[in-house]
């Protein structure tokens, strides 16, 4: 079992600003739709829960939305903070304090502190809460005057068709995942390279081929995953250079697709990238980081029938998992270890 490299506590942050991952189900793929997804999403019903979404954080929003008086930026700040602790109750008394007070006095800081609401509520698997939040966000943004191929706009559609995957409604999901790629392709394509935005329109495309990617892996449709998962590691090496630690992420997708579909070689082609690229001292890994890279390299070798260096390389994730502080991790890689240092297949 292969464990995400950026797992709850860091989701869906733009390739602009740091590193993204996704949760997978299953679903057979459908076309895309021909009216506008965004009022597709804003009219969609409710979804069931289900586990595995992870945190997002929308940047955009923030941008465009950050002149707010300082009560409100403090509560903010202070949510993010008890955020990033893992304190989400308090996190959310803060926000909702936040999001009162912006009710009040600026508007246009609703939009942000709604999204920031929605992604601790996904934390907290209250996902009927989330889904209310970011369709909140979607018509905030088309009130203020935002086109549905804006970026903040596609961002929360890209958000909600992740979230509908991961809950049940993959034809919803489909849709919107096709809908935000095709529209970030025009966008790209209408937008000149000297254009300032041009550079996020393309790290928004490729965020999203990486993430749906992600959705098809986790559907079996291994081929068509790597597809997209190569187009999106083609673009993020041209943005960020192949010694980046978005970079390695998606080597490390690419690796694991190609171990589901038996191409062991290939994967650890990938892995020796991606490791390579873990012990470069100029990039800056967390020890959480390393933990999850060479556990899933570990884990390919174990499963290619390298046991002396599957052996070695868990060994290596095991100190790493110790300098983490992700108990969740911790007990991930110490089983991962079990099983390849007893060399047996069930624990």
């Amino acid at each position: 079992m292969f464990h995400n490299i950026i797992r709850s506590a860091r989701h869906f942050v733009l390739w602009m600003r740091g590193k993204k991952s996704l949760s997978v189900l299953v679903h057979k793929p459908v076309g895309v739709c021909s009216t506008s997804f965004t009022l597709f999403l804003l009219n969609s019903f409710a979804y069931q829960k289900n586990k595995g979404f992870e945190k997002s954080n929308f940047t955009t929003v923030s941008v465009i939305y950050n002149a707010t008086p300082d009560d409100i930026n403090s509560l903010v700040k202070h949510g993010q903070v008890k955020m990033a602790q893992h304190q989400y109750k308090t996190a959310e008394k803060s926000l909702l304090k936040a999001l009162h007070i912006a009710f009040d006095q600026n508007a246009k800081a609703i939009p942000y502190i709604q999204d920031l609401l929605a992604n601790l509520y996904l934390q907290l698997e209250e996902y009927n809460k989330a889904e209310q939040l970011f369709k909140d966000v979607l018509k905030s943004l088309l009130a203020n005057g935002k086109n549905e191929n804006d970026a903040a706009v596609l961002e929360i559609s890209l958000k909600l068709s992740a979230l509908y995957g991961n809950t049940g409604k993959h034809n919803f999901a489909t849709t919107g995942f096709l809908w935000v790629i095709e529209t970030s392709r025009k966008n790209v394509k209408n937008t000149d390279k000297t254009d300032p935005a041009y550079k996020n329109q393309v790290a928004l495309l490729g965020m999203t081929l990486d993430s749906y990617g992600r959705y098809l892996h986790g559907q079996g449709h291994f081929r068509l995953a790597l597809n997209y998962t190569v187009e999106a590691s083609q673009i993020c090496k041209e943005l960020y250079g192949e010694n980046d630690i978005r970079t390695a992420v998606i080597y490390n997708d690419i690796a694991t697709i190609k171990t589901a579909m038996k191409d062991y070689p290939g994967a650890l082609g990938f892995m020796s990238l991606v490791i390579k690229c873990c012990e470069d001292p100029s990039i800056k890994y967390t020890a959480s980081d390393k933990a999850v890279f060479y556990g899933n390299n570990a884990e390919i070798l174990f499963q290619f029938g390298k046991q002396e260096e599957a052996n070695a390389v868990v060994k290596q994730a095991l100190l790493e998992a110790a300098r983490s502080n992700d108990t969740q991790l911790k007990a991930h890689i110490a089983s991962l270890a079990r099983k390849i240092l007893t060399n047996k297949t069930q624990i």
